[in-house]
Order: C-alpha cells, then structure tokens, then sequence
C-alpha cells in the first residue's frame, strides 16, 4: 500500500492511514468469523474498498 499510493503521489501519512484501516477491518473480520491464526488474515472483503482508496 505504500509503494502504491507513494507512486500515486499521496503522502505517507495518509497511506499508512489507509493500511491501518484496511488493516483494522480485516482482522476485525477475521476475529468475528472465528478463523485460525494459522490461517492468516480474511483479507479478501476488502480489496475493493482499496482499491477505490489507491
């Protein structure tokens, strides 16, 4: 996320804003549907929304 928006001229600020709330949401998600650690981060919802923010 930072590579992209850098390449997109936004500040890293606001790039590193944009990692923490996908972030955010996607454990949140992860947390709430009960999935395994192991088994990483439920993601995928929200590449959408990312990709509209970059």
């Amino acid at each position: 996320m930072l590579s992209a928006g850098l390449v997109k001229e936004m500040s890293m600020m606001s790039c590193v804003e944009l990692a923490v709330n996908f972030l955010s949401k996607a454990i949140a998600q992860t947390v709430q549907e009960g999935t395994d650690r192991n088994a990483g981060v439920c993601f995928e919802a929200y590449l959408g929304e990312l990709c509209k923010d970059l």
